[in-house]
């Protein structure tokens, strides 16, 4: 089982969750703080990670248009704007329940 591995869009959780055991980077960590979603996304999937993030909208978009075209992704996890505990807890919850290949073209909500 491999566990997932994970770009944040813009959220404080990366080195909470790396505290934990998780391979995650921010965008900014990963050299994407100033790129649009679908350049996040694209760089997301050339590196095999999941996105994480709470632009719902724009990032499920881009997901269908993936699927559209037959372009696999890595898993987008979608957040509610949540207070820090309950997103931190949701988070580790799912990235320690779920492995990379049950992500791959997934989308999933975290949730209590």
């Amino acid at each position: 089982m491999w566990r997932p591995r994970v770009v944040l869009d813009e959220d404080t959780l990366a080195e909470a969750l790396r505290q934990r055991g998780h391979d995650v980077l921010h965008v900014r960590e990963a050299g994407l703080g100033r790129r649009s979603d679908a350049e996040v996304f694209a760089q997301a999937v050339r590196r095999r990670r999941a996105v994480m993030t709470h632009n719902v909208g724009d990032f499920v978009r881009l997901v269908a248009g993936y699927g559209a075209a037959g372009r696999e992704h890595f898993g987008l996890i979608l957040a509610a704007q949540v207070r820090f505990r309950a997103l931190l807890a949701r988070a580790t919850r799912l990235l320690s329940n779920r492995d990379a290949e049950t992500l791959r073209d997934a989308v999933v909500w975290l949730t209590d």
